[in-house]
This record gives structure tokens, C-alpha cells and sequence, in this order.
């Protein structure tokens, strides 16, 4: 499974973050996208859902304010 992102520009990466330190979700607002995950330690594409992340660009977390 090869999601959109391998086929777009990256322009179309609207945002993107690293959860549990090993799943990487990318997101889109154009339509029909939605929002990839890549479990980096299988390696393995799935599609997240067809709504984008609650916000743009990197979000970090941040384990002093529990963010």
C-alpha cells in the first residue's frame, strides 16, 4: 500500500506528527486525502481517515506540559 504521498507534491502535506514515538501521521486538506499513518516499526502504510489533523505544519509533543 503506497499512500498519495509518494505520488504528490509536497505542497499538499498540510501537517504532520510523530505519535508514540514510533507512528508518523501525515494529513492533507485537499479533498479526497485525509490522513495517512506510517508505523515505523512495521514499516506499513494505513489510512488514518479521510479528515486531516486539527492543525498545519509539525506538532511536537512536549512531556513537561503533557502536550
Amino acid at each position: 500500500f503506497v499512500p498519495w504521498l509518494v505520488h504528490s507534491p509536497a505542497d499538499e502535506v498540510d501537517a504532520y506528527t510523530v505519535v508514540r514515538g514510533s507512528t508518523i501521521y501525515v494529513s492533507s486538506t485537499t479533498p479526497g486525502i485525509g490522513t495517512y499513518a506510517f508505523d515505523t516499526e512495521t514499516w506499513k502504510w494505513r489510512h488514518a481517515g479521510n479528515w486531516s489533523l486539527p492543525f498545519t505544519g509539525k506538532a511536537e509533543y512536549v512531556p513537561e506540559f503533557n502536550l
